[in-house]
Parts: C-alpha cells; structure tokens; sequence
C-alpha cells in the first residue's frame, strides 16, 4: 500500500507540476520503488524535450545503480521505449492516407486479412517489379533491368517491409498474397523477345539449314528447317502443342552443330543440353527453356531407352512435383527437341524413326565461329519470320505431306541395317499369312532352334516395316504350322 501511494504521488506530482518541477527534479532523492515505478518512468520517457530526457535518464540509471537495481531499470527503460515507439507507430498508422483503401479495425488500425496483404502487394510501389513468368511457372522480380527468381530472401524482406509500414503480421498470408498478385502480372520472355524483333521481310527460314550448316539444297532440307521455326514459335506462343518432330543434325565433332542449335535458343538461358531423361532431372532439365539439345540419346540401343527416349520426347506436358512445393502440377512444355550426333546411323529401333528428321552437316566449327555475328542476325530475322507466317496461320508445325515418302527414305537411310530386313522381304513376296516360327525357319534358316522372346520382339518389329501386311487381332491358319498369331498380306 505504501508503494502504491508513492506511485501514485510521484505521478500526480509530476503531472501537477509539469516540466518546471521535472526541471529541478532531485533524483538522486528518489527510493527504488519510486525509481521503477513504470508511471514514472513513461512519464520521463514522454518528454519532447530529448535533452532533457537523456539527462533524466542518465541521473535514473545512476541512481539505480547506488540502489542495486541499475539491471532492472535499464530493462523496464528500454521496454517501455520500445512499447512507447511502437504505439507512436500504431497511432499514426490509424491516420496515413496509403493511397488506396484497406480493411479497419474499430480502433482504425490495418486488419490482419489477406485482401489487406493483397492489396498492399497490388498497390505499393514497393511491389511494381514482382510478376510471374510463365515459362518459368514461377514467380520473378525485375532487378537491374533484368528479371530473377523470387526467392525466400525476398520472402523475408516483403514480410519485414509490409509488418514495418502497415503494422500486419502473417506469413502465410503474405506469400499466399506474393502469389495471387504475381499471378495477375503473367508474362512470358520469350514472347516479348520475339515480337521485339523487325522482320526485314527477306525469306529465310527454309534455307537456315542450307546456308547456315552447308547442308545439301533441297525440298527435304527446307522442310526440317521450316519446321524447326514453325515448332519452336508454336511452343512459345501456344504452350504444349503438338510438336513429334526432332530434327537431328549428323556431322563430324566439332563442326560447329551444337553452337548453332545453343544460338537458336538467341539467350543462353533459353538452351539446354539434355543428359538425362529419368526423373526429375529429366523434367528439370527442360524447365524454362526453349531449344534442347539431345546428344547421345537419340542413339540408345536397348528396347526399354529406346520407348523411354520416345516418350519423353512426345509428351506435351510433365505432371509432376517440384522440389519444395505442395503438390505435383501439369507444366506445358514450351521446348523443342534438336539432335546432334556423328553417328551416321544413329537410328536403332523399327517403329519409332518417324519423329527423327536426319540432316548432314558440311560445314566446317572456323565457318561457324568466323561468322557469329552474321548467323546471329540471321536466326533472329528467322524467327521473326517464324512469327509474322504465325500471326497469318500460314506455319504448320507437322510435316508436308507430299514429303513423307522421302522422309521415310532419310530415316531409313539413318537406322541401321539388319541382314534380316532383306531376308524376310524376299521370304514375303510368295506368301498371304505368316507367323513369327514360318519366319524364323524358313527367311532366316534357324530350324533347329526356337526364337526367344527378344527374337520374336525384333521379328515383329520387322514386320511392321513391310509394306501391304498387318498383323492379325486373332489367331489365323497358316500352312504348315496350325493356327496361330501372325500376319495377313492385304494387297
């Protein structure tokens, strides 16, 4: 009680008084509880006059320190500093004008809601650089004239800013709000890089190959050029379109085929050489990227890389989830795939070739480096070729049809030979049904052994290069072996 009254003295008596008596105010008179009473001390700490605030200050902490208890007053000193700026802070916050509304609470004070976070995000000037990359699918900031990568530093630094200035606080929902916002700024690089770029109006995208890589002149080549604009600008401009098409280009090692498939990309950050197809490597080694390049995987051998090789190829779009995220997602794919091999007959496998366009590079890596800046200019005028036949639908992004029979004479000529194609071939001509045992006898004379499961496969395979025959749905009658599952002649 007698605390209590002292307490309530000290604080009448200065707040009667005011500053003339705070002025001559003997301190060092004061007891320990009159020194530590918060009345007291919030009352000193209010002062406008910071000199003599600090003064006071001073005299209090010396005085505690006589009494034993200097710990106890630099602590309760330094809290109610600190509760004292932060209300300052709150009170003024009920008052700033942010140039667009926000949520109150009753005391006039900013609401803890994410439309609050939202609409800080969305109108703060502090925010204007954050946006979303769609090629990406990833949210970015403009820094330096150049956009990067959100990252958990600039996580902490939004929040730090928005709970400094607003007075909210929730982490949850200043990401969730980082998101919603970003998501309304989409953008994507690679369609302002391209629609940068003034097409002069000369044709040149059917001859890149020819004139670029020194490859042969003709209606094949101009057509594996052409498609390789025509697939390049559909997956920019239309996200997981579909694009079969890997144009391989076959030449000796270092004859520049690699550094011009990484310049059609016109930003290195655009390219990518593919190692792996397996998992998430496979999946990550493509995100973000335009023109991927596929060295020694088109030349796999074994039958589970050959199908693993085609499927990731063709696939339009990659569910799966990344690393740090909550759930697995579709992501279009914005990629084509360009092959570089010195493989002549890199080809391997029976059914799947029909994707692959080889072409023979002639040129020389000294033609390719002495001319950079020149071939530079000319992808790009390619591209912005690539883009106005676009806009006029006049880019189909699937082979001529007129040109499929020589496509298929290229690939073959790309594959490699099997002594049994011919053998079969000749077997053919005299029969209407057969069976994989009727083929293995009798085209490839292996009477008195059985075909294994990796015999009949390839065998199979075989067959489905014959022209004029199909493979029956049920068990036919087939001289000389019964009835059994094979293969009809149809013309």
């Amino acid at each position: 009680a007698i605390i209590i009254v002292e307490q309530l003295f000290v604080l009448f008596y200065f707040k009667k008084k005011g500053y003339d008596i705070i002025n001559n105010l003997k301190v060092h008179e004061l007891t320990e509880s009159q020194l530590l009473s918060e009345d007291f001390l919030s009352f000193v700490l209010s002062k406008k006059d910071e000199y003599l605030k600090a003064r006071l200050i001073e005299e209090i902490k010396d005085r505690a320190k006589l009494l034993g208890c200097k710990g106890k007053a630099e602590s309760l000193i330094n809290a109610l500093e600190k509760s004292r700026k932060e209300e300052e802070k709150i009170s003024l916050r009920e008052y700033i004008d942010y140039g667009f509304d926000l949520i109150r609470r009753e005391d006039n004070s900013v609401a803890t809601t994410l439309p609050n976070f939202e609409d800080i995000v969305e109108n703060d000037p502090h925010f204007e650089d954050l946006r979303y990359n769609t090629l990406l699918n990833a949210v970015t900031k403009r820094e330096d004239g150049k956009d990067r990568l959100w990252t958990d530093a600039d996580d902490s630094l939004a929040y730090g800013y928005i709970s400094r200035v607003y007075g909210i606080y929730n982490t949850a929902m200043c990401d969730n709000a980082i998101l919603n916002i970003a998501l309304t700024r989409k953008y994507n690089p690679l369609e302002l890089i391209i629609e940068s770029i003034k097409w002069d109006g000369k044709e040149r995208i059917k001859n890149f190959l020819s004139d670029i890589l020194k490859c042969e002149k003709s209606e094949y080549v101009s057509e594996v050029s052409r498609l390789i604009f025509a697939g390049g600008i559909h997956r920019v401009f239309e996200p997981a379109c579909k694009f079969d098409s890997t144009p391989v280009l076959i030449g000796k090692q270092g004859e520049g085929k690699s550094t011009v498939v990484r310049w059609l990309a016109l930003e290195e950050e655009y390219y990518s050489e593919v190692f792996s197809i397996e998992g998430k490597d496979g999946l990550e080694a493509i995100r973000g990227k335009w023109i991927c390049e596929l060295g020694e995987l088109i030349a796999v051998t074994k039958s589970k890389e050959v199908e693993a090789v085609k499927s990731y190829l063709t696939r339009q779009s990659d569910y799966y989830r990344r690393p740090y995220e909550k759930r697995a997602q579709d992501y279009k794919r914005s990629c084509i795939f360009i092959g570089t091999t010195n493989r002549q007959q890199f080809l391997t496998d029976k059914t799947g070739n029909r994707r692959f366009l080889p072409v023979t590079v002639n040129c020389t890596g000294e033609e390719i480096y002495d001319n950079e800046k020149f071939i530079k200019h000319y992808i790009k005028q390619c591209w912005a070729e690539a883009y106005a036949l676009y806009q006029i639908g006049a880019l189909s992004p699937t082979p001529d049809r007129k040109l499929i029979s020589v496509i298929k004479e290229k690939q073959e000529e790309a594959t490699e030979m099997d002594y049994r194609i011919d053998l079969i071939r000749e077997y053919l001509e005299n029969k209407s049904r057969v069976c994989v045992l009727s083929i293995w006898e009798n085209a490839l004379k292996e009477k008195y052994t059985h075909p294994t499961r990796k015999d009949s496969t390839e065998i199979g395979l075989i067959m489905q290069q014959m022209d004029g025959w199909v493979k029956s749905n049920n068990p036919i009658y087939i001289e000389n072996y019964g009835n059994a599952r094979g293969w009809i002649k149809y013309k």
